[in-house]
């Protein structure tokens, strides 16, 4: 893997294969491994940079909080529970050899040894000789070899320790790997030159200037008698042409200012001359922007700011941390086409190169020291705390960090770490924060807002955001944790709020997410916040093969582990976007439609960007009758000044919604605002923002049912309704029919069964929904039919059945009306008749099988991705197709997955065009999914690979299901509004009919 830091004759990569020997004890180390006539011939190759336990050495390991090994700090070698992963494999240690030679011409220069990222400690030799040593895995360890080196074959050798003292603060929730694990190069620089340069931009937003102003470090080690270099600046525009020149300082006029949509960098050009001769060049990205406090609010360049945020963490499913150039830059690209504009690196800083990128693609970054003390001092005072010994390292933590990665635009606010709890070590660690960034950015501490500037907390609820507005809320931890005001001062203090998490993302989740949004938008106190988080932290089971899935915590006999707890993203670990992904893209979408006006053929559009006025963009409308589009095209260009309302003339779309209105024809109007050129991060034709827009509607009707005879009889079974070429049976157990038989096929391989259950999501788990709501999970096969009746309207059976639920007490009044052609109309009623005992429902709905076969499928309502009761903002009314395998979800854990809301009609055929039709009146639309398995084997299942596909496929019909929350997954319930509540009459009703080929 070459470096991608460019090609340079003065940096060599050490990128490759290394020989490799793995000891699970530090006593089985091979000692004296470094000596130059040591041979390791012996050992295995490994790629350098990789992660051991993904080369197929020692164990993979995940665990959130708890430490995987013995804790008394800082000790890590304590006999551990014997059932650890560390009681074996007490500090594995990775041994590594590589030879190398230094270039000739590289005489007479300072050669630097650069390891990016090492974890979670080393030591280093040269040619036998110790170097150095290093901690702090996510910040680069540099060795100056210069008299360690020698012309033709050199060998560098490296011991890296699995565990530290730095693993102390190191307690991040992700996987524990191991070894070098970003490039390693080496760089020739010359003496008298410089160690660091800093190009610093100011910008005064009244009237346009901008000043770079050059801050140099000299070469550690320098002679006091070495003069000064000269230095000569050259600013270049986002064109490449030269605007300014000067010494160390130079000033610009009308600059253009860094915004996430449009990101302007311009360049400073150095040249470092000692004796009027250069020997150095700098080429440094420089941006004008500025993110202050403004009272309550947050202002980019002036302006309101609110932050779409989402946290990531460094991620590959196949090697676990080491990323490559593409990968990243297509995490940028997926996160700028889902409307983000903020990312949070967590744990820890991330790869120079990630950066780069953003400061070239426009995304706004929260840069976090690598320091959580989690299993120790969340919420508490104990390490770092304060402590004098544990304060040096988190100070030098923060510092390595801000001078490594202060000349990035992109970077506009410090996190001084994660949930390591208070003290005056992170007072210390803002201080020199402060010292060593000329810019002054924004400081974020969520475990002790008052070392940040602003406030900040994890998993806020609607309702305490509610509370906080008014300044009576409590600040807690994310588990309940109680807080104090030494962690972070008075309350309330008036300033800009941020959730540096929320929205947790594991398996089926982020609902109530437009619900955020709207109290965000409408308070400027709320600035936004950052999901949790971006990808999927799952590995897969075999590298050479993804297809065969993904594995989690535990997975590789990996304790302690929280299992599954580390699949939480957005997205896949394979970069495929979860259903939710398309939510956050239409809530975090930064353009608003308002269709309050739409009769009049006017639509309200607010632009929420910052820079962009719209006319980068072209308007397009899609008129759909009853889901089936009767007219597209384009609207004129225009221009919506950032910030502001302005009305759009629609009335070319909203003269043929009038028309298909007139004919009782269910009329929607969808609007898209498309790119009209290629962007860095999109083609042209990408939707920045959509809406669709009801045309209001009072006469829409439900066909009749077809005319004909059909006759009726009644079993001890049931009763049996048989017409031409049909026969259907409704069940005297449940009230549901059991046999439905078209030309002589059966059409239910399982029967009708009431169902108010779910397999659980992760976040029913974690509020307990198996607890609270059990009652409901076996409900429907203890139904028992009180009566069962067969009448006669116009030759029509008619069957009436009241179904009773003994545990928790509930009726249902259902009425089949049995039709020519094999009609069946079903009318629900439902009702919780407990006097005492009324749990909510999970589910309120019919579940059965079909045949394999039916496994085309074709809807009308909302999709075409799943979405649920709380989370289906992002998903049109409309008429979609689809297979049943290509309709469910692929969690990496099974659960409830593919539902579809709001459908009209349903279609499931086979290949030759034969299967059913579920139809329902377009004021009471149906809840509908269809799994190739069973709701018990989704169940019971760990992971997606052990799904088994049946020959039969499970449909559920539903009245309505609960949503998915996502305020947390470890407690919050599912949010009141979308909970199906006990205390009301449930109406539903669906006609199920043939499709003949």
């Amino acid at each position: 893997m070459s470096s991608g830091y460019g090609k340079s004759t003065w940096v060599k990569s050490l990128n490759g294969l290394w020989k490799f020997n793995w000891s699970p004890r530090p006593e089985q180390r091979p000692l004296g491994f470094y000596e130059p006539n040591f041979d390791p011939a012996q050992w295995a190759d490994i790629p350098v940079p990789s992660t051991w336990e993904r080369e197929g050495f020692g164990t993979p390991l995940y665990v959130n909080i708890k430490y995987p090994f013995h804790v008394d700090p800082p000790h890590v070698m304590g006999e551990p529970d014997e059932t650890f992963t560390s009681f074996k494999q007490r500090n594995p240690v990775g041994s590594y050899i590589r030879e190398f030679e230094v270039p000739e011409e590289w005489k007479g220069q300072r050669i630097i040894l650069h390891f990016g990222g090492v974890r979670s400690a080393m030591f280093v030799w040269i040619n036998g000789q110790k170097v150095g040593y290093s901690q702090g895995s996510r910040l680069p360890a540099e060795f100056d070899i210069t008299e360690f080196v020698k012309s033709g074959v050199n060998r560098v050798a490296v011991e890296v320790f699995k565990f530290s003292d730095a693993s102390y603060i190191e307690d991040q929730d992700f996987w524990r790997l191991s070894g070098i694990y970003r490039d390693v190069f080496l760089v020739a620089m010359p003496e008298e030159g410089l160690w660091d340069l800093y190009a610093q931009p100011e910008v005064d937003l009244k009237s346009g200037t901008g000043i770079v102003k050059l801050n140099a470090t000299a070469m550690p080690g320098a002679s006091i008698n070495t003069a000064k270099p000269e230095l000569k600046l050259s600013l270049l525009d986002d064109k490449g042409n030269q605007i300014a020149s000067g010494n160390e300082k130079v000033e610009v006029s009308n600059v253009k200012l860094w915004y996430p949509e449009q990101p302007t960098l311009y360049t400073a050009m150095v040249q470092v001359l000692s004796n009027g001769k250069v020997c150095q060049v700098f080429r440094l990205p420089v941006g004008f922007r500025r993110l202050e406090v403004s009272g309550e609010e947050l202002l980019l360049n002036g302006k309101p700011l609110k932050i779409r945020g989402v946290n990531r963490h460094e991620f590959d499913p196949h090697t676990g941390y080491v990323m490559t150039p593409e990968l990243m830059r297509r995490d940028l690209e997926l996160m700028k086409q889902a409307n983000i504009n903020f990312v949070r690196t967590a744990h820890y800083p991330n790869d120079p190169r990630w950066y780069s990128l953003c400061d070239q693609l426009g995304m706004l970054v929260m840069d976090e020291a690598n320091v959580e003390s989690h299993g120790l001092s969340y919420h508490k005072r104990i390490l770092p705390g304060d402590q004098a010994d544990w304060s040096t390292a988190v100070v030098e933590r923060m510092q390595r960090m801000v001078v490594r990665d202060r000349q990035h635009p992109s970077i506009v606010m410090w996190s001084l770490g994660n949930e390591a709890g208070y003290g005056t070590s992170f007072l210390a660690m803002r201080d020199v924060c402060r010292a060593t960034d000329p810019e002054n950015r924004l400081i974020q501490y969520a475990d002790m807002n008052l070392a940040g500037d602003v406030d900040s907390q994890t998993y806020p609820d609607i309702n305490w955001l509610k509370q906080h507005l008014t300044g009576k809320a409590k600040r807690k931890g994310e588990r309940g944790n109680v807080s104090s005001e030494e962690q972070h001062g008075p309350y309330p203090s008036g300033r800009p709020f941020i959730m540096n998490e929320y929205a947790h993302a594991m398996g089926n989740s982020i609902g109530n997410f437009a619900d955020y949004w709207d109290l965000i938008h409408a308070e400027p106190m709320l600035s936004g916040g950052f999901i949790w988080d971006w990808v999927d932290q799952a590995l897969y089971r075999d590298r050479s093969n993804p297809a065969l899935g993904y594995f989690y915590g535990g997975d590789f006999g990996d304790t302690p582990t929280d299992t599954n707890f580390c699949v939480n993203g957005v997205i896949g670990a394979n970069r495929v976007p979860h259903p939710h992904y398309y939510e956050v893209q239409k809530v975090y979408q930064p353009v608003h439609f308002n269709g309050v006006k739409i009769t009049d053929g006017l639509l309200l559009l607010t632009n929420r960007q910052l820079a962009l006025d719209l006319s980068e963009c072209r308007l397009h409308y899609e008129v759909h009758s009853n889901g089936e589009l009767i007219r597209a095209g384009t609207l004129p260009s225009f221009a919506v000044t950032p910030g502001q309302t302005k009305e759009i003339d629609v009335s070319a779309a909203t003269a043929f919604a009038k028309r298909s209105a007139a004919q009782h024809q269910e009329t929607t109007l969808t609007f898209k605002l498309k790119r009209s050129e290629d962007t860095t991060w999109a083609k042209a034709g990408h939707v920045i923002a959509w809406e669709q827009v009801p045309w209001p509607h009072t006469d829409l009707q439900n066909p009749p049912l077809p005319p004909g005879s059909v006759n009726g009889t009644q079993t001890d079974e049931g009763i049996t309704a048989a017409g031409k070429d049909f026969s259907i049976r409704i069940s005297s157990r449940t009230g549901l029919p059991d046999s439905i038989v078209i030309d002589g096929h059966e059409m239910l391989v399982q029967p009708m069964r009431w169902n108010f259950w779910r397999a659980l999501t992760d976040n029913d788990e974690g509020w307990k929904v198996g607890d609270k709501l059990g009652a409901w999970r076996d409900a429907g096969d203890s139904a028992i039919v009180k009566s069962i009746t067969l009448t006669d309207n116009e030759s029509r059976p008619v069957i009436d059945a009241v179904v009773m639920i003994p545990n928790p007490k509930a009726r249902i009044r259902v009425r089949h009306t049995v039709a020519a052609g094999a009609y069946l109309k079903t009318e629900a009623t439902f009702e919780v008749i407990s006097k005492r005992w009324k749990p909510d429902l999970p589910r309120l709905g019919i579940q059965f099988a079909i045949p394999r076969s039916f496994a085309n499928v074709a809807w009308y309502g909302r999709g075409p991705h799943e979405n649920y009761w709380d989370r289906h903002t992002s998903a049109p009314i409309g008429r979609y197709e689809s297979t049943v395998s290509q309709w469910v979800t692929p969690y990496v854990r099974p659960q409830e997955n593919g539902n579809r809301c709001d459908v009209r009609w349903l279609q499931l055929q086979n290949e030759q065009g034969s299967g059913l039709q579920i139809n329902a009146p377009p004021n009471i639309p149906l809840s509908v999914s269809a799994w190739p398995y069973s709701m018990d084997d989704l169940a019971t299942a760990k992971h997606n690979f052990e799904l088994p596909e049946r020959e039969f496929i499970t449909v559920n019909l539903d009245h309505v299901q609960m949503g998915v929350g996502g305020d947390n997954s470890w407690g919050l319930p599912v949010n009141a509004p979308y909970r199906i509540k006990s205390d009301r009459v449930y109406q539903w009703s669906f006609t199920l009919s043939p499709i003949q080929q």
